[in-house]
């Protein structure tokens, strides 16, 4: 995707319904939504309307997400903490409060099927204190889930009986465990392991709407700085894939959702970066 095309596709996101929708939907809109709203603020300063308009889709957003659920709850903090056009405040503390009921809740009645959104929500509640978290209530059970996981792989760094795509999805949570926790015991172990699943990792011609949910991951992954090599070429493979499914797609469908978002994450990432590069440039 170009800027141009970006910059056609941005009336459909402005003016977009936002209601309760499939989760497919909701969780590429807010994947659309945070990565504009960054390119709006590293772009143009003065950029009123637009700041305005994409502030209005965000809350929105945040305000139709189930709020019953371990998933509903990442999903608002995602909103919360990863917009920085989103005030904090009230929304934090709605978050913590739901955080606490439903961590609870889990704790005495685990649900396999929660775990890795419980892990997640754990890192967006602790990830911005400044200070040792160690004795706060939730991360011992973080920690000894990430030591659980680290103990299930076998010597070649593979967990047997789940997906590639859940093994994906934990790695990306035990990289939190060891650069937002500070907790490195792990890294030479967590090293071997994303070696193995990043050799499985084949970029096909084309993929399939079953292959989506699993390059998705990969892309979450890849582009988070971390203890893992950035490797921009295969993140931009990656969103040409999507593109190429996305042009494909039956437009408007979960699977169209889906694929183009993570195609609109890369063009903002690539607009950014070019602007950053012309910032460097203009100061040397």
């Amino acid at each position: 995707m170009n800027p141009e095309k970006l910059k056609n596709l941005l009336p459909f996101l402005y003016n977009h319904r936002v209601r309760a929708q499939s989760v497919c939907r909701m969780d590429a809109l807010s994947r659309m939504y945070l990565a504009v709203n960054d390119l709006i603020c590293v772009s143009a300063i003065d950029d009123y309307e637009n700041r305005k308009k994409i502030t209005h889709k965000i809350n929105a957003l945040y305000r139709v997400i189930d709020r019953t659920s371990a998933s509903g709850l990442r999903r608002m903090y995602r909103l919360t903490k990863e917009s920085t056009l989103t005030v904090y405040g009230i929304k934090d503390t709605e978050c913590s409060r739901l955080y606490n009921d439903l961590l609870a809740g889990y704790v005495k009645n685990p649900d396999p099927a929660q775990e890795l959104d419980i892990m997640a929500c754990i890192v967006y509640e602790l990830g911005s204190i400044a200070d040792d978290v160690t004795g706060l209530d939730y991360y011992p059970f973080f920690q000894t889930k990430c030591r659980q996981w680290i103990n299930e792989l076998d010597t070649d760094g593979r967990w047997e009986g789940i997906s590639q795509e859940t093994a994906v999805r934990r790695l990306a949570l035990l990289q939190d465990n060891s650069c937002i926790f500070r907790d490195d015991r792990f890294d030479d172990t967590l090293l071997q392991a994303y070696n193995y699943y990043s050799e499985q990792l084949t970029l096909p011609m084309k993929i399939t709407a079953d292959q989506l949910p699993l390059f998705g991951a990969w892309y979450d992954l890849l582009r988070i700085p971390g203890i893992f090599p950035y490797v921009p070429k295969r993140l931009k493979q990656v969103a040409r894939l999507m593109e190429q499914f996305a042009s494909q797609a039956k437009p408007r469908s979960d699977a169209w959702y889906l694929a183009i978002s993570y195609v609109v994450v890369q063009c903002c990432f690539d607009l950014m970066d070019d602007l950053q590069q012309e910032a460097i440039q203009e100061a040397g």
